[in-house]
């Protein structure tokens, strides 16, 4: 919710000799500030702020975004208020896209299990969606470096595994890893280019 306290005196009436000045001391100008804030149910001392010049759809969006850069791992929940910046076309198209990119992400998130890889660019990822461990199945060639980087839904770096290949063929790889739930992107490189990229639902 918004919050808009009053940091300077806001004289209503005064008795002042007519012909006279009353001056009121006063911090800059600016007659007050403009703060939306959400707090944490479940811990009243996570709190978090974003200060701007209005409180409108785009400061929504800033402090839900601070949220998800706090708490990655997380579903997160925003009760609101009947304001009418969150019935506004501005936040509602942001959703909208967001959802969208969200689906289109889970959606690519193929379980490929079963047949032989079409391509030598081809990564085979099973099972995904997962619970536990996922195997990892690439091409790769005598003596080539291989690396395959893990990203979360922020697109920070969470793993790395530089890989050794003593022979020219099919290789598997594990990545057994206690992250937690949520959408995750690999990318895997063959001397440096990337050859392969996709998307990772852990459950």
């Amino acid at each position: 919710d918004a919050v808009h306290p009053q940091h300077n005196t806001r004289p209503d009436y005064g008795w002042i000799y007519k012909g006279e000045d009353f001056e009121i001391p006063t911090n800059p100008g600016r007659k007050r500030v403009n703060i939306n804030g959400a707090l944490n149910a479940h811990n009243v001392t996570d709190v978090l702020v974003v200060e701007s010049e209005r409180i409108n759809a785009q400061s929504c969006i800033k402090l839900w975004q601070k949220q998800r850069r706090r708490h990655p791992d997380k579903t997160i929940i925003n009760i609101c208020d009947n304001a009418p910046y969150y019935h506004s076309n501005y936040l509602k198209d942001w959703l909208s896209a967001r959802m969208s990119w969200m689906d289109g992400a889970i959606n690519s998130a193929t379980d490929t299990t079963s047949g032989a890889p079409r391509s030598t660019n081809e990564v085979l990822v099973f099972p995904n969606p997962a619970r536990g461990p996922i195997t990892f199945q690439y091409y790769a060639r005598l003596n080539e470096k291989v690396d395959i980087q893990i990203f979360n839904a922020l697109g920070q770096l969470v793993s790395k595994a530089d890989l050794s290949v003593a022979a020219t063929g099919w290789h598997d790889y594990n990545w057994e890893t206690l992250m937690p739930q949520g959408l995750y992107t690999y990318v895997l490189f063959r001397n440096g280019a990337v050859k392969a990229s996709g998307a990772l639902l852990r459950e």
